[in-house]
């Protein structure tokens, strides 16, 4: 089943729309959490972890191949599940080099990547209580990226970690913080 092809999105290349679809390929590991280190807020020290890497192909042979590409992959994720704290490190969706724009703001296939990537994690992982993504991605200025990833919804920094390295979306509603008693 991991080298199966599923209809995933459409993709939009020259003004043309091409059907797109994911191929994922899981493991399992276990992980210890290394605390400082790491910006994901898990509240065990170690457990299991599925990592996922997801690859976007087009079957439509009218996509043009770009120069000395052999086969129509338009792009590539990878993330990890965090079984104990039902917590998706979306470590990055991208487009495939030639397929991408310079702003990812003006990037509507890299809006599809990122929104149906996130879906298609959720489907495979349901229960998921919070999503996290590294909150730079040296291919873009880091003020479009940050400002695309707000758009998708990860809107909160990560409480751990170092500063501004991470951010989160809730997909239920995040922990309350203890208050001091006046």
């Amino acid at each position: 089943m991991a080298n199966e092809l599923i209809p995933f999105c459409q993709f939009v290349f020259h003004e043309r729309s091409y059907p797109i679809h994911v191929k994922k390929v899981t493991a399992g590991e276990p992980y210890k959490h290394h605390g400082a280190r790491e910006f994901v807020p898990l509240t065990v020290d170690q457990g299991e972890r599925t990592k996922i890497k997801l690859t976007f192909h087009s079957l439509d042979p009218e996509l043009p191949r770009l120069k000395g590409k052999r086969t129509n992959r338009v792009g590539d994720a990878q993330a990890w599940f965090y079984h104990e704290d039902r917590i998706l490190l979306f470590w990055r969706a991208a487009l495939s080099e030639g397929y991408e724009v310079a702003n990812p703001l003006d990037d509507q296939n890299l809006w599809a990547l990122w929104h149906e990537g996130e879906q298609f994690l959720r489907n495979h992982f349901p229960g998921i209580t919070l999503l996290i993504t590294p909150a730079w991605n040296n291919q873009y200025d880091l003020k479009q990226w940050r400002t695309f990833l707000n758009r998708l919804g990860y809107t909160e920094w990560s409480p751990v970690g170092l500063s501004y390295s991470a951010l989160i979306k809730y997909l239920t509603k995040p922990p309350a913080q203890d208050s001091p008693d006046h």
